[in-house]
């Protein structure tokens, strides 16, 4: 009668500790991409918008206009499309599971430079 009880406690004991082994069967994933050099803002269209603003960091930094923001999207975002449709950007990198594009400014003249208007000669 005691051996029943033994064998279902070492059962019980083994499938307990099989949660703390290492996993080594089938092709490992590789590790997610790091972002913590994408500096998140708020949603890009609406607050809840999965596509979101991007700040400046040292990764992004060569990709900040001042004729565009910069917006990151997910990879998998299944409303890409119509965020592509309605903003017409242009994706400059991938970084993480995100697609960062510089989105134009609607609106905006491009920047050109200064000229001062000709002086005035003879102000009587």
């Amino acid at each position: 009668m005691t051996r029943p009880i033994l064998l279902f406690a070492l059962v019980a004991c083994v499938s307990g500790c099989a949660a703390f082994l290492p996993r080594a069967i089938g092709p490992s994933a590789p590790p997610p991409e790091n972002t913590s050099d994408l500096r998140f803002g708020s949603g890009y269209r609406s607050a809840n918008d999965a596509c979101r603003r991007v700040g400046q960091t040292e990764f992004t930094a060569q990709f900040i206009r001042p004729d565009a923001d910069l917006v990151a999207c997910p990879v998998d975002y299944e409303g890409r499309d119509d965020f592509i449709k309605a903003t017409d950007p242009r994706e400059v990198a991938r970084r993480g599971g995100w697609v960062l594009y510089n989105v134009p400014l609607v609106g905006i003249a491009p920047v050109t430079t200064f000229q001062a208007p000709p002086p005035v000669i003879g102000g009587g």
